[in-house]
């Protein structure tokens, strides 16, 4: 596991040939809480250029392909745990943990070690609409996550 500091945020990533796995953590959230698009660009060129350095060649995955797959992760972290908290107050027998546990770990892979290449890529052409569409300012764990 190396770590990469942004803009005073400590992120975790592990790197294999073909792959990474970023933390989905309180340094990343936070991180993006503020100008989404500008600050998980500079995480995804981060990524993408220690990847570089340590195998010596590109990882084979678009900025705005990464990008996205981070941002779709990370979202989806925040809806399902809102959702949870909600599930909880009704009472109702339903355990979302499993599925927000799933999200604490980012993998991102090249099409031969990752499935859902295909659907971070199909995305890339609507990304700047996709990324208008998120909240902005929203300090995404306060309070629960």
């Amino acid at each position: 596991m190396k770590t990469i500091l942004i803009n005073g945020y400590t992120l975790s990533v592990s790197f294999e040939d073909g792959a990474i796995h970023l933390m989905s953590d309180n340094a990343l959230w936070n991180l993006l809480s503020d100008n989404v698009k500008t600050n998980v660009e500079i995480v995804s060129n981060a990524i993408l250029n220690e990847y570089k350095g340590i195998f010596g060649k590109a990882l084979d995955i678009s900025l705005k392909s990464l990008s996205v797959e981070i941002l779709g992760h990370v979202y989806a972290e925040h809806i399902l745990a809102l959702v949870d908290r909600f599930i909880q107050k009704l009472n109702i027998d339903v355990d979302l943990k499993k599925i927000i546990r799933n999200c604490s770990v980012i993998d991102c892979g090249e099409t031969d070690k990752d499935g859902n290449r295909w659907f971070w890529n199909m995305l890339t052409p609507i990304y700047d609409t996709i990324v208008a569409m998120l909240p902005s300012g929203t300090k995404f764990r306060q309070g629960g996550g």
